[in-house]
């Protein structure tokens, strides 16, 4: 796989999980409910309770689970994080 293709792929499977993570978000703050979905770089999106909402999570491009330790913006993390509040 070509350099330029690796990191093209890499973006879209960032973007991926972020959409993603943002439809869960819609969802649990519509109806109370987390829709369960896969994750682009691993099983399926993770989650933990987080004071009044949800904790969500992709795993990342490192292909590990560190628990929710990330940011927004894959680059500045290891996991792709997004906080749901009701």
């Amino acid at each position: 796989m070509a350099t330029g293709q690796a990191s093209s792929e890499r973006y879209i499977r960032d973007l991926l999980a972020q959409l993603r993570l943002l439809r869960v978000t819609t969802h649990y703050r519509r109806t109370g409910e987390q829709l369960v979905l896969p994750d682009s770089f691993g099983a399926q999106l993770m989650s933990a309770a987080s004071g009044a909402g949800l904790k969500l999570w992709s795993i990342g491009a490192d292909g590990v689970d560190n628990g929710g330790v990330g940011e927004w913006r894959p680059k500045l993390g290891p996991d792709i994080v997004l906080e749901a509040r009701r």
